[in-house]
């Protein structure tokens, strides 16, 4: 069975800001797995490995409605999150 951490982020910060809080967690937490809100904050989930990703998750804005996946990454996840005070449909992806 796998046990996540779940942390909760104020809706003011801006996507810089988000990556830079991803990269911290999942040095502390292992994997992120998901991102959306609970109606006040953006949420990041993070899957409790013993081992921290290598290279971190990267949460970018999609664009028209899909999501922005560099050249050599994948596809983590998906979520509404909140960014600088705006609801903002996003994807993370990690090289």
């Amino acid at each position: 069975m796998t046990l996540s951490t779940t942390v909760k982020i104020a809706p003011s910060e801006s996507l810089a800001d988000l990556n830079t809080i991803v990269a911290q967690q999942e040095g502390l937490h292992g994997p992120l797995e998901a991102i959306g809100n609970d109606g006040g904050n953006t949420l990041l989930t993070f899957d409790n490995t013993p081992d921290s990703p290598a290279v971190n998750a990267i949460i970018a804005a999609q664009q028209a409605g899909k999501p922005v996946i560099p050249a050599g990454a994948k596809l983590v996840c998906s979520g509404t999150i909140f960014v600088q005070g705006q609801l903002t449909l996003s994807s993370a992806t990690r090289a």
